[in-house]
């Protein structure tokens, strides 16, 4: 109706069409949440997919859907990620989110002119994680309301006018969020001096790539008695017999098909333009035909420049190796070290 697909309207009644339509999506926001919290409850957790992304592209995602609440409040959103940051391993959608959260709760507690700001404090000592930080100039976090901040259903704070604001779960299911990348979350803040919450994202790598995917899977196909696979794709040049490393309008192409024919429960990592690694609840047999069937897409599809040739090799559990420890180690031939 706000686009005119039913008539014309007034601006009378866009207006109120536009606050039915903001509190339409806010009520679809709590619903998902308390969902996501019933899921965990349960003892399931968050079901995140995870791929390699850049975060100075989420953040924009973020930005853009709160521009109109940033607009309206004459409110600065500074963005100060490199965009050189290293690729982070995350659930895309649900990182958009945890911005969208945390941005959010800086526009409700800071005035009309104010600023909120998103960057990074650099790496942790392990050099396997991304710190990231997202601070206002709003009224501040007071010391009592600090600790509590990410309980569910908790509104310790208040805007300058003293009104509460918000469920309360929002930045309950952000630390979910973080917590389901193994990461961490906290707040600093002074009462009246604006709030700064900080938070640890993984870096995308091997390392990653072994506790947030290999791991996890591994251990849901041993709990459900399920087979599981770890395919390797690659790309050669027919005439040098050497790697090819393919151009960003290729990838693209390549992993648009290569989605198309895996199931919703597997995961494709695309890795440095020229690998592609599938992780599959199927045996070696399934995995094999899944792997020619790759191939014959990508190669007769005009996905690769000419005289490309797909290569896939596979290690399969509990066929190749019959112990979790025994496959995660032979998994080491198949990924590519940093």
């Amino acid at each position: 109706m706000l686009e005119g697909h039913v008539g014309a309207v007034t601006e009378d009644q866009r207006e109120y069409l536009g606050i039915a339509n903001k509190n339409i999506l806010r009520l679809t926001n709590l619903i998902e949440t308390l969902l996501d919290f019933a899921r965990i409850e349960s003892g399931k957790g968050l079901k995140l997919r995870f791929e390699p992304a850049s975060l100075t592209e989420v953040v924009e995602d973020a930005s853009m859907t709160l521009s109109q609440q940033v607009e309206e409040k004459r409110i600065i959103l500074e963005n100060h990620l490199d965009p050189e940051t290293p690729l982070v391993l995350i659930d895309r959608n649900r990182i958009v989110e945890v911005f969208i959260n945390l941005i959010s709760n800086g526009i409700k507690f800071t005035s009309p002119g104010g600023k909120i700001s998103i960057d990074s404090r650099g790496l942790t000592e392990r050099r396997d994680y991304l710190k990231v930080v997202v601070s206002d100039t709003g009224v501040g976090i007071s010391p009592e309301d600090l600790p509590n901040i990410f309980d569910r259903f908790y509104q310790g704070q208040r805007t300058e006018s003293g009104i509460i604001m918000g469920t309360g779960l929002g930045l309950s299911i952000t630390k979910e969020i973080i917590e389901g990348h193994q990461g961490s979350i906290h707040a600093e803040s002074k009462l009246g001096s604006g709030a700064s919450f900080i938070f640890t994202l993984p870096i995308f790598g091997i390392k990653s790539i072994y506790s947030l995917l290999l791991h996890p899977m591994l251990e849901e196909a041993e709990r459900d008695n399920l087979s599981f696979s770890l395919i390797r794709v690659e790309f050669w040049d027919q005439r040098t017999r050497r790697e090819v490393v393919l151009n960003q309008e290729y990838w693209k192409g390549v992993m648009y098909a290569i989605q198309k024919l895996v199931r919703s429960v597997d995961t494709v990592i695309p890795y440095q333009n020229n690998i592609v690694y599938i992780f599959s609840f199927n045996e070696h047999k399934m995995a094999k035909e899944i792997g020619e069937r790759v191939q014959v897409k990508l190669t007769q599809g005009n996905y690769l420049p000419k005289g490309t040739d797909v290569q896939f090799k596979i290690y399969s559990y509990p066929i190749e190796a019959r112990t979790k420890e025994e496959f995660l180690k032979g998994c080491r031939r198949l990924l590519k070290e940093d």
